[in-house]
């Protein structure tokens, strides 16, 4: 019997001309809509697109597996139906060489086909992960030994270098100085340009007038971080303002929670750093009013009200004591000072990349960050413009579909867009998630990836669109409420990088059969089970 799908997921199966994504909650039946995408787009009754010119990336060896068979089980079950279609026919031959792939999968069949293109040699092999690690540590030990005996990498290192392990080294033992460059090191790797994101960020320390500092980056991102902060406030006055204003609601706090609301909207709209830190810092808190027993005041609201005031003011504090604790003045010279100590670090952290590479490169062995790197090497140039490799690519690709979106880094990013045709005229990418189950940010996954086009692709359509799957398909409604009503208070843009609300919360999408209930009135989940093992074993319940 064919599945029947929502408005939701039919509209991902078929719209077609754009660039995609899908923000799909747990259990919304996303792998079933992307199998009968895959099936729409090479059944095509005008223009029909053979497998093989989709690049289909996936998680795991395990999820890419389960997706060719998935699709080649539709092929074949629509082959049933239409014996005779030669389309049909010829993508079932065609689905056991289409790239339903892993990333890094991706990057090695590039490496094999291109591998001239950078010097690498052909013969290369994946390390072995313990290999690798003692090979790391080993380059660690020479880049410090070298700098240990006085290596000047720039004019000047070897004193910033004994005075940053002063500072670092503990017991006469250096380990922490070679935990924070394997720590930078690892970072960095997750980049595209790892080089050039070392050498600006040192930038960011070289100010020589108050003027520069106020104007850089560092700077501004705390003006931002605050900014974002501050609304969130705002939110949460007008959402406590609304329960004081009910029935029953705590009303004598409604005049004290509107002026505290007045000040957190005057520091939003501070215009720079300076005039938001007199806005922050002058944010104050008097006393709430008392509310005598006999007054008609809800217990529960009264004290929803008070807990929700209670969070704002330590999230004011926590802002004066995080940011604006010292004078600039104070804050540009204790910047100055990280910058020298950073500059070393910065530089054993390049040349722990050169020693690395060359001692991998004496065995031909590469990691997996390699692979990325080397494929990113044939296909962008310096300037990340696509090569005339990866424009071949992007000739060849009819669309490229992205799951597990939200575990993406930013080398990955650029891999999976330049072989795309996003400069074209028909974008081609198809992006699909779900940022609340997003859990690699500790592999260097960058879920901001996802959030960016979550808020700047529209609803409505056009080349840019955006898909929400909010309905779960996997559970009862008594399961889905217990989850909502968890996460409804918890998770906001500081908690789980996106506010946890009607949009994001999850919706009944299959009907069960009523709850059974036992005799004694206990578990009605072991009945149900009974039932099953009951049926497994006789045929009939």
């Amino acid at each position: 019997m064919a599945m029947t799908f929502t408005p939701d997921q039919q509209k991902v199966i078929d719209i077609r001309d754009c660039n995609v994504l899908v923000s799909a909650a747990a259990g919304s039946g996303k792998t079933a809509v992307l199998v009968e995408r895959i099936l729409g787009l090479i059944s095509d009754s005008e223009h029909p697109v053979d497998i093989d010119r989709l690049l289909v990336v996936t998680f795991t060896n395990a999820a890419a597996a389960e997706m060719r068979e998935r699709i080649h089980n539709a092929i074949l079950a629509r082959l049933e139906s239409e014996p005779d279609n030669d389309n049909l026919q010829r993508q079932a031959v065609l689905v056991h060489h289409a790239q339903i792939t892993t990333i890094d999968s991706f990057c090695r069949f590039i490496l094999k086909n291109h591998f001239q293109e950078i010097d690498l040699d052909p013969g290369f092999t994946i390390g072995d992960p313990g290999k690798i690690k003692l090979m790391e540590k080993e380059a660690v030990a020479k880049v410090m030994e070298e700098a240990y005996a006085g290596a000047q990498w720039y004019e000047g290192f070897y004193n910033d270098f004994i005075d940053m392990t002063d500072v670092y080294a503990t017991k006469g033992q250096d380990r922490a100085v070679e935990d924070m460059v394997m720590r930078l090191y690892r970072f960095v790797m997750s980049l595209p340009f790892p080089e050039k994101w070392l050498m600006h960020t040192l930038e960011d320390y070289q100010f020589k007038t108050m003027e520069e500092f106020l104007n850089s980056s560092y700077i501004r991102s705390i003006v931002t971080l605050v900014s974002n902060k501050l609304e969130r406030m705002i939110v949460q006055y007008n959402a406590l303002l609304q329960v004081a204003s009910e029935a029953g609601g705590p009303d004598k706090y409604v005049p004290l929670l509107e002026r505290e609301r007045e000040m957190v909207l005057e520091a939003v709209n501070g215009a720079d750093y300076a005039q938001l830190k007199d806005a922050v810092c002058s944010i104050t808190f008097d006393r709430l009013p008392t509310i005598r027993k006999d007054e008609a005041c809800d217990e529960d609201k009264k004290e929803a009200v008070k807990q929700g005031r209670e969070r704002i003011k330590k999230r004011v504090a926590a802002l004066k004591e995080n940011y604006f604790f010292e004078s600039l003045s104070d804050m540009k010279e204790d910047m100055l000072i990280a910058g020298k100590v950073l500059k070393p670090l910065v530089y054993l952290t390049l040349a722990l990349m050169k020693q690395f590479a060359a001692d991998k490169a004496k065995e031909n062995v590469i990691d997996f960050s390699d692979m990325e790197h080397f494929a990113l090497k044939i296909l962008v140039d310096e300037d990340g413009n696509p090569t005339d490799t990866a424009r071949l690519y992007q000739e060849h690709y009819a669309q490229v579909m992205i799951d597990e979106y939200q575990d993406s880094n930013e080398v990955q990013e650029l891999l999976l867009t330049v072989v795309s045709k996003d400069g074209w005229d028909k974008p081609n990418r198809f992006m699909v998630g779900d940022v609340k189950q997003s859990i690699y940010k500790f592999r260097m996954a960058r879920p901001e990836l996802f959030l960016e086009k979550y808020h700047r692709y529209q609803l409505a359509g056009g080349r840019e669109t955006r898909i929400d799957l909010k309905q779960n398909f996997r559970s009862r409604k008594e399961v889905i409420d217990a989850v909502n009503n968890v996460f409804y208070p918890l998770m906001d843009e500081a908690v789980g990088g996106i506010r946890y609300d009607e949009d994001a919360a999850l919706y009944v999408g299959a009907t069960y059969p009523e709850a059974l209930q036992r005799e004694d009135g206990q578990s009605t989940a072991q009945t149900e089970m009974l039932i099953y093992e009951y049926k497994d074993e006789n045929g009939e319940a």
